[in-house]
């Protein structure tokens, strides 16, 4: 009599060994996060950026005016969910609620999905997925900087989220069923964290779900289906009960809202209709990641306007590693290696639907948007890299594992020490007009109310700045709010600082940030509070001489070609180092009321 499990085939036995090569791989592939860990412990600077002043802002929110739904949208709306605000709470409170606490955060997240993608590529194709996997993760995060590693503004804080989403379903294709309950974790925070990733993480989480539900619940009898299905059952209503518990927060929002809720309001907006970027440079956008010299290999991202937009002309004629995708999808399905050819298919329909995604997009196609589309490429490669593998016949893939996958493994180690100097060394300082905007913050904070709400406004102007026109505003209320000046905003910006903040009725008093001397807003009826000049005054005097010397000449371009004496200034004030005056000028509204 046979037993009941003749006929099927046994997993080799991992050796005792193989864990601890998974543990080492790990921490040697986290060591250049280990590192910006602890530069940010020891790091004093302030956010960043306008984005990541908000979401410190709204981090500082939890426990007083808990924020239900995600950062602002420029749209109007918010993103989805607050889950990225929820997560790093604790590093930001522990680590005396400061700016380093949410670059902690962040740092903790992306090692989070690293160690994920690790485990998950061991269980599934041993000691070669393991090397294959970490050593283009370690490509990734050397290309990506430090700076971004530690960021948590939501399009770099996601990258690495969204391939650990990529394994976790392509985990719960495989049969493991209790990848599910994490597919819904990592699929809601990403989805929470960035309206743009709906369609892809809705569709990857209905693939998490239907691959075992067919394989549970398909016609062909099974002596264990009964099993199946229950295993299926029971983690399914784990996983809902999870996306049941991390998305309460945004539907009590839509359900409690004064109005519309966030919910609907984006729901409206994507029935609206609208000029959208459409297929063709929806594909070149994703082919962009598919070339030898690809954002994900730390090439840079193709731009043009600055840093703002992508330029769709500098892509690769040849789709390498989507060929490769392809090629390793054939390879697989032909010789029949199962696990290999579903990591194939996921890929493949993240890709497709990443195109069909970014195709509605709406607006100009800013490279943060495009950030999933690193992830794409590196998966394109790494899937069909093991699908090509795997097909190999057994002896051939026994040999190359023995002599590629330690070059592969040194070659990794190699990048990862150069990624951990760039780790050491990089400089952790805010650019010179965020510092003069927080040290302006400090000046004036004593000399306002701590009782009443203050009304900030910003008119600040810098040249070249994405978004001039209110420069600086979110640093400065978030400097002024760290030395407890209570602020209030126009109600128009409230889905950007906050819905309770958005009351500037409130206010006795009003703030505004302008570049210069405030000549304009003195003329009515502003005063001048504080001034902060970042140049050395020979500088500053220098540099006025050069302009109004400049601005002397009826044509400039045409003396600057041929007065050498024009040409001479025009180089010299390309020479003298320059940054804007910043004042804060003040009023008091209860005389205008």
């Amino acid at each position: 009599m046979q037993p009941r499990d003749a006929g099927k085939l046994r997993p080799v036995p991992k050796p005792s060994w193989s864990r601890y090569t998974l543990v080492v791989a790990v921490g040697l592939v986290l060591l250049p996060l280990f590192v910006i860990a602890a530069r940010a412990f020891g790091n004093h600077s302030f956010a960043p950026s306008y984005d990541v002043a908000l979401i410190e802002l709204r981090v500082r929110d939890i426990g007083s005016h808990t924020p239900l739904v995600g950062s602002y949208q420029r749209f109007g709306f918010n993103q989805p969910g607050p889950m990225l605000f929820y997560l790093l709470v604790v590093p930001y409170r522990l680590l005396g609620s400061r700016f380093a606490g949410l670059a902690f955060g962040a740092v903790c997240i992306n090692a989070a999905a690293i160690v994920g993608i690790a485990i998950i590529a061991w269980r599934r194709g041993g000691v070669a997925l393991l090397v294959w996997s970490l050593a283009l993760v370690a490509v990734l995060v050397h290309a990506l900087h430090p700076a971004i590693v530690s960021n948590p503004w939501e399009p770099d804080v996601t990258v690495l989220a969204f391939l650990l989403l990529l394994f976790l379903v392509w985990d719960v294709a495989c049969g493991a069923l209790w990848s599910l309950p994490f597919v819904v974790l990592v699929a809601s925070f990403i989805l929470q964290a960035q309206a743009n990733f709906a369609v892809i993480v809705a569709v990857l989480a209905a693939l998490a779900v239907a691959l075992p539900a067919w394989h549970a619940f398909s016609r062909r009898p099974a002596e264990d289906a009964p099993a199946q299905r229950r295993a299926f059952a029971r983690a399914s209503v784990v996983a809902g009960g999870v996306g049941v518990l991390l998305w309460l927060p945004p539907l009590v929002e839509q359900f409690t809202a004064p109005g519309a809720g966030n919910l609907h309001k984006m729901w409206s907006f994507l029935r609206a209709p609208h000029h959208v970027l459409g297929f063709g440079d929806a594909w070149r956008t994703v082919a962009l990641q598919f070339g030898t010299r690809s954002w994900w290999l730390g090439f840079g991202a193709p731009n043009k306007t600055g840093l703002i937009t992508i330029d769709l002309g500098r892509g690769s004629l040849v789709p390498v590693a989507f060929l490769v995708l392809l090629a390793g999808t054939a390879a697989a399905a032909r010789a029949k290696r199962r696990d290999a050819f579903l990591l194939c298919v996921v890929v493949l329909v993240a890709t497709v639907v990443e195109v069909a995604s970014l195709s509605r997009l709406v607006g100009p196609l800013y490279i943060w948007i495009a950030s999933p589309t690193r992830t794409i490429g590196l998966a394109c490669v790494l899937a069909g890299g093991y699908g090509l593998f795997s097909a190999l016949g057994d002896p051939l893939r026994a040999r190359v594992e023995r002599t590629a996958v330690p070059f592969v493994a040194v070659g990794a180690l190699v990048l990862v020490g150069i990624t951990t100097v760039d780790a050491a060394t990089y400089d952790q300082h805010n650019n010179r007009d965020d510092v003069g905007i927080v040290r302006l913050a400090d000046l004036i904070a004593p000399r306002l109310s701590h009782s009443a709400p203050v009304l900030v406004r910003s008119q600040a102007s810098v040249p070249g700045f994405f978004s001039d026109r209110s420069f600086g505003h979110g640093l400065f209320v978030l400097a002024l709010e760290h030395h407890g000046v209570h602020t209030v905003e126009d109600t128009a910006l409230a889905n950007r600082f906050g819905p309770y903040r958005a009351h500037p009725e409130r206010a006795d008093t009003e703030v505004v940030l302008v570049t210069g001397n405030g000549a304009a807003l003195a003329a009515k009826g502003y005063r001048r509070l504080a001034t902060i000049d970042l140049l050395p005054p020979r500088v500053r005097a220098e540099r006025e001489r050069v302009v109004r010397a400049l601005n002397g000449y009826a044509d400039l371009e045409a003396a600057v070609r041929h007065d050498p004496r024009a040409h001479s200034l025009f180089v010299s004030l390309s020479h003298l180092d320059e940054a804007p005056i910043f004042t804060a000028m003040v009023r008091s509204l209860t005389r205008h009321h």
